[in-house]
């Protein structure tokens, strides 16, 4: 989908998400964040944590355990402890921040846990991500899609929270 970069610009808005970091420095994602960027607006990446789509399985290379199959957007869940999964992630957050992005919006911010492992190993294993990136790029804003624990137990590393599906929940309620 192409962003329409110009038309978020002159909206008003803070900041915008633009999507999966595309991986071409200089490319149409490039554009999409220079043109926000230079209007005001805060480009945001957007990158799955605890979910791997099978199209980008090769360049991922993550090697850990796939802990269930979401059939609703063709993803598996992975193990965000799994030390291949964390430099996956840290690589797209410099892949983000190379091509212009200056915050990403991260999914599924309360991840499966793993066989044998807690929450609180998932939310230590986030932050040592969050933790490496930010070292790499002080200026990159964090928003996490759900991860309310993790916002506990480091508000640090994370910049602002939403649950988009709140709104559905609370319709199915009524």
């Amino acid at each position: 989908m192409k962003v329409p970069a110009a038309a978020a610009a002159a909206a008003g808005f803070d900041w915008f998400e633009t999507g999966y970091p595309d991986g071409a420095v200089g490319g149409p994602m490039t554009q999409t964040n220079a043109t926000l960027a230079a209007a005001g607006v805060r480009p945001f990446a957007y990158i799955n944590l605890g979910e791997l789509a099978p199209s980008l399985a090769g360049i991922a290379k993550y090697t850990g355990q796939v802990l269930a199959h979401n059939s609703q957007w063709n993803t598996d869940s992975v193990d965000v402890t799994d030390p291949s999964w964390q430099r996956w992630i840290v690589a797209r957050a410099d892949e983000a921040y190379a091509e212009g992005s200056r915050g990403v919006k991260w999914d599924v911010g309360t991840p499966t846990i793993p066989p044998g492992k807690t929450r609180a190993d998932v939310n230590a294993a986030i932050a040592t991500m969050m933790s490496n990136i930010r070292a790499n790029h002080p200026d990159l804003r964090f928003i996490f899609n759900q991860g309310e624990s993790f916002m506990l137990a480091y508000p640090d590393l994370a910049d602002a929270l939403e649950n988009e599906g709140l709104m559905s929940v609370a319709a199915q309620l009524r």
